[in-house]
């Protein structure tokens, strides 16, 4: 018996929620695993939703447990006894409703420090009076003038979280310098007085160093912090292993959480001096939570000395991408490179403080020498609490476009993407002002035809003059890709997808995925914007004899397994018959009126936007249907998607 068929496809919204955990893990194993070519924290989901008790309904799908919640941005973190491959491919036949997103937790990374030793890398004569016994050493902070910006402000009474290892808010430079913390893995506060790393594990020590660069006390000892009046709140994101060996990420849940708290208590800064690949809604959830809570957020563009812009959370719009530089003025050799990147700042052979327990450092004192995007994040991270000093009312936005704008230019001319608008001065910025508050702006992604919206699109803001950062967001559940606080200008809109790899996506073939793109000059404000996808599938089949063909809506057989025809081909003779479903999400099906005698392979064709699929499926001994797709059917047919 052979066949032509064609099957189209009803888009589905995957939705679901989530209830509250009557417990949840102190801390969880840590196995990691590649997925989409990234790794990712092994048996852990991340659920966005709407209303609560579908995410439960999804843990138990699953077999999991609900294991934390983020209220303020509507997430939580499932535990499931499986291989997120594995649950991949549950959820991908599964439909809730009142979920935003379900997405695997990343493995991000410390922007690979190094101590450097000794040596240095500066300019041949810099010269001034000594703040501190160690002054001199500090050529980051001589090159942007922080003795000049210390007549305007220090930061006094600004709060930079520092997302990161423990701190060592014991150490003589910082003692007096921290306030109340939190670890969001075990869900304790952390004193401002206490040394919560691992005295045993150099690797835990980053923390240190960048606190250090940021908020040092200016007493005449040691080194001193651009933002010496400002504090610190340490937001462990790094632990030490039990082997005191190396520090592993704790997982986007929980950084998301330390964000959220940070925030909620007071911080106006966010400093981050780390990163890595896998687009995370949960972590763009929370730095949107700060943005729109008054909340800069800094973050290191990365040590990969390429040109890329899949790093996050720099990547992510709103937020300072900070490149790094040398004494000479010319961008590090390791810094990376992109679109995202907003400004450069001091990043090789910095001195600052380590661990006062630390079996290593330089003059038998714990302090070192390292290099970095990790060291230039914090010199940027220490400017803003100047400006925010001096500007207590401005807006992430205005804050950013003061350090832009007063950044001194580098290299190429012009914004760049190596060091952005340039190598941040501190005396510079304090002179400056800004009183525009930027451009929010949303992409709704739709299907054309049916209206419905469309998650897992990609959308990038190319910005048409090249004179600045592009930006790159995903769109969720309900098809909107959200910009924060980004610039206003004339931009190409770039829409693509849906992510073939997105658990969120609703398309199971690359050949499903197409584009749609716009102009817009943004100028200022908040708005929204439509992008529509325009696709099609053809189901092309000839009928046998008291043979039918039907396209099932994927949305209902995949909730309540019954039989939900869109379409029915049947006819008493042979006949060829042809179909177009321009959008929707369907099953195709073939059946006969009486259960074969012997199996029988069923052939047929589907067009998905005009690339041919040959599709088959087999019915079985005393069976009377098969299920077509391009895999031979069986019982868990892959749905056809149209746009």
């Amino acid at each position: 018996m052979m066949l032509s068929l064609i099957a189209s496809i009803f888009l589905v919204s995957c939705s679901m929620s989530i209830t509250d955990p009557e417990h949840k893990d102190d801390v969880l194993e840590t196995h990691y695993s590649k997925f989409d070519g990234h790794e990712i924290l092994e048996h852990r989901l991340l659920v966005g939703y709407e209303n609560k008790d579908a995410a439960l309904k999804l843990a138990q799908k699953l077999g999991g447990e609900i294991y934390e919640e983020i209220p303020q941005i509507k997430i939580v973190a499932v535990k499931i006894p499986m291989e997120v491959s594995e649950a991949f491919k549950i959820l991908k036949t599964t439909k809730f409703s009142g979920i935003r997103y379900i997405e695997p937790s990343y493995k991000r990374y410390l922007i690979d420090p190094k101590p450097a030793g000794k040596s240095m890398t500066k300019s041949a004569e810099i010269n001034s009076e000594e703040e501190g016994d160690l002054w001199s050493e500090l050529w980051g902070l001589q090159k942007i003038n922080a003795q000049k910006a210390w007549k305007e402000a220090t930061g006094v009474d600004v709060i930079v979280a520092v997302a990161d290892t423990p701190i060592d808010c014991q150490h003589p430079d910082l003692y007096g310098q921290c306030v109340e913390g939190f670890d969001p893995q075990s869900g304790i506060t952390i004193s401002a007085t206490s040394d919560y790393e691992d005295p045993q594990n150099s690797g835990d020590d980053h923390g240190t160093h960048v606190s250090g660069i940021i908020a040092a006390k200016n007493d005449g000892k040691g080194v001193v912090g651009l933002a010496y009046g400002a504090k610190i709140m340490s937001i462990v994101i790094f632990k030490g292993t039990s082997d005191h060996s190396h520090v592993s990420y704790v997982g986007d849940e929980y950084t998301a959480k330390g964000i959220v708290w940070a925030v909620d208590h007071g911080a106006k800064v966010i400093s981050n001096s780390w990163g890595g690949p896998g687009y995370s809604y949960t972590l763009k959830a929370a730095v949107d939570y700060a943005l729109k809570h008054g909340a800069v957020f800094v973050a290191a563009a990365g040590n990969n000395h390429t040109d890329q812009h899949w790093h996050y959370p720099s990547a992510y719009p709103g937020v300072l991408a900070v490149g790094a530089t040398n004494a000479r003025d010319e961008v590090a050799d390791f810094s990376s490179h992109g679109e995202y990147v907003s400004v450069a700042a001091p990043g090789v052979n910095i001195l600052s403080t380590i661990p006062h327990s630390s079996t290593y450092g330089i003059y038998g004192k714990p302090y070192d020498y390292w290099g970095g995007t990790s060291m230039a994040t914090p010199h940027v991270s220490a400017l803003v609490a100047l400006l925010f000093q001096k500007y207590s009312n401005a807006t992430p936005y205005q804050i950013m476009k003061i350090i832009e704008k007063s950044a001194v230019d580098i290299g190429i001319p012009g914004w760049d993407h190596s060091a952005g608008y340039g190598r941040i001065d501190a005396a510079r910025a304090l002179e400056e002002t800004s009183k525009n508050d930027g451009a929010v702006y949303h992409v709704r992604v739709i299907s054309k035809d049916g209206g419905f919206s469309v998650p897992s699109a990609l959308v990038t803001l190319k910005r048409k003059r090249r004179n600045g950062p592009s930006y790159y967001a995903a769109s969720d559940e309900k098809g909107v890709a959200s910009f924060y606080y980004i610039d206003p200008s004339d931009y190409d809109v770039i829409v693509g997808g849906p992510d073939l790899y997105d658990i969120n996506s609703p398309i199971l073939r690359i050949e499903e995925q197409t584009t749609d793109n716009y102009s817009i000059n943004l100028d200022g404000g908040e708005s929204t914007d439509t992008a529509e996808f325009d696709t099609h599938v053809d189901f092309l089949f000839s009928i046998d004899a008291s043979s039918s063909a039907y396209l099932i809506s994927a949305r209902y057989y995949y909730s309540d397994d019954t039989i939900h025809p869109i379409f029915e081909a049947t006819s008493s003779e042979a006949t060829n018959v042809a179909v177009r479903l321009k959008a929707g999400q369907v099953i195709a099906m073939y059946a006969v009126s009486n259960p074969v005698e012997a199996t029988t392979v069923v052939w047929a064709t589907a067009i998905v936007n005009d690339k041919i699929i040959p599709i088959s499926g087999r019915i079985s001994v005393g069976s009377t249907y098969t299920f077509l797709d391009e895999y031979g059917g069986g019982d868990s047919p892959m749905w056809w998607t149209a746009f």
